[in-house]
């Protein structure tokens, strides 16, 4: 294929738009229902890149556009229809340039061959020529059947900003009607009449329905196929057994609840489609098999050879640092081997025992051959506790001794659990909580 250049980015003042006469402007249809479209649409300022087949009647409809607007015109060699691979590529390298030096875009294509149409459709997706803000305006004359035949079977007319005016009738009949292939509505994927012109009625645009209408705010439940992988902590996940024995994944990460709070707005379900590495992930989107790659890529000189990056996100982590949680000196470390209902339990055994045994050798023994206190009783019981002493007279009956023996017992098993807890809370200090959240923070930092 032979790829001509004829106009490359002139201008012409649109306040200077000469005047067509009514038996141009039929024979120059499809331009100027274009031109309507685009100034009712609000795309009439931004540049023009025509691509055709190099037949009369597309060169009709370049012509008459040409005369008011600045463009881009690439024609292909109507001699030669079976053109290569790369020089189509080459067509496209050309038109992409123009469309990333200008800040708003409109491809035309005209041609009436659907052979044409679809190798267009094949090697714009291949050469990254359109991006969703670009629009896509195809002018041709096929017949409906094969005009709705044509829409969902390629993503370039299909998924992008794609508008097909479609000639039909003769004169004095002639109209131009618009389609739009919708992917996603409430009925599933249809073709949308959006538009017609007449020439006595000029541009009717559809009310409910813009031409170049968002094809993605709505998914309207249908099920969107995702290629991620693995790389917490934007996306992870791992399996569970079920209580009937199954496994059930469950998925996780930043990137994974980003998605989730996107299908809840945009009404569709998440479906994985399962990849084998990060290049089979990205494989499967360029190969329209997966919709999305749901995970977090940095801008690199390789990638960028492959893909368009329309907006750059920088992850920028806020976060603090604290000093580790320490332990301080104080008298409190003689209390926490104990938990504090046990020091309360010691507590009331040191108070209720001493007056036990004073009241069991009172009743036994006579109060004249005993006279000892309640505070020597205490003394003695005291000293035992903390492994101290025995008393110095010991009781003569055997009630009293049993109960003597039962404290040096409470005692013994008292001491030994201290002493362990104490040198286990020395050898493997217990740290204060750290701080981790920002309420934390607040509470734990005097500001």
């Amino acid at each position: 294929m032979m790829v001509k250049v004829l106009v490359l980015m002139y201008l012409v003042n649109v306040a200077a738009r000469p005047k067509m006469q009514s038996a141009r402007r039929l024979q120059s249809l499809g331009a100027v229902v274009a031109e309507d479209l685009l100034a009712a649409t609000g795309g009439d300022s931004c540049s023009v890149v025509f691509i055709t087949d190099g037949s009369t009647s597309s060169f009709i409809v370049t012509k008459a556009w040409q005369q008011w607007r600045g463009a881009a015109v690439f024609q292909t060699d109507p001699r030669n229809q079976k053109n290569n691979v790369t020089d189509h590529l080459q067509l496209v390298r050309l038109a992409r340039q123009v469309r990333q030096l200008s800040w708003c875009t409109v491809v035309v294509v005209v041609s009436h061959d659907p052979a044409f149409l679809a190798a267009f459709a094949e090697w714009s997706l291949r050469g990254r020529l359109l991006v969703w803000s670009t629009r896509l305006v195809v002018v041709t004359r096929l017949a409906l059947p094969q005009l709705r035949a044509l829409l969902p079977a390629y993503w370039t007319f299909a998924m992008m900003n794609a508008l097909v005016l479609n000639m039909e009738g003769d004169s004095p009949h002639l109209k131009c009607v618009g389609y739009t292939y919708l992917p996603y509505s409430p009925s599933g994927a249809t073709v949308q009449q959006v538009a017609v012109w007449t020439p006595k009625r000029g541009l009717y645009l559809r009310s409910d329905l813009l031409p170049f209408s968002e094809k993605f705010v709505n998914f309207h439940g249908a099920d969107v196929l995702v290629t991620p992988q693995p790389f917490m902590p934007f996306w992870g996940g791992e399996q569970r057994q079920a209580p009937d024995g199954s496994l059930l994944s469950t998925l996780e990460g930043s990137d994974y609840q980003l998605l989730v709070a996107v299908a809840e707005a945009l009404n569709f379900t998440i479906r994985i489609l399962p990849s084998v590495s990060w290049g089979d992930a990205i494989q499967k989107v360029e190969e329209r098999a997966s919709f999305i790659c749901p995970v977090y890529h940095i801008v690199m000189s390789v990638r960028v050879k492959r893909h368009d990056f329309t907006f750059t996100h920088e992850f920028s982590y806020l976060s603090f640092a604290m000093a580790k949680p320490s332990q301080k000196p104080q008298w409190q470390g003689l209390y926490y081997p104990l938990a504090e209902q046990v020091w309360l339990a010691v507590l009331a055994a040191l108070i209720l025992v001493p007056l036990v045994y004073k009241a069991v050798t009172y009743i036994q023994l006579k109060q004249r051959e005993y006279r000892t206190s309640v505070a020597a009783v205490f003394q003695n019981m005291t000293g035992m506790l903390l492994g101290q002493n025995l008393p110095r007279r010991l009781p003569s009956t055997s009630s009293s001794r049993v109960l003597l023996a039962a404290w040096l017992v409470f005692a013994l098993i008292l001491g030994v659990a201290y002493r362990g807890n104490l040198t286990a809370s020395l050898t493997l200090p217990k740290y204060p909580s750290r701080t981790e959240t920002i309420p934390q923070l607040v509470e734990a930092v005097e500001r």
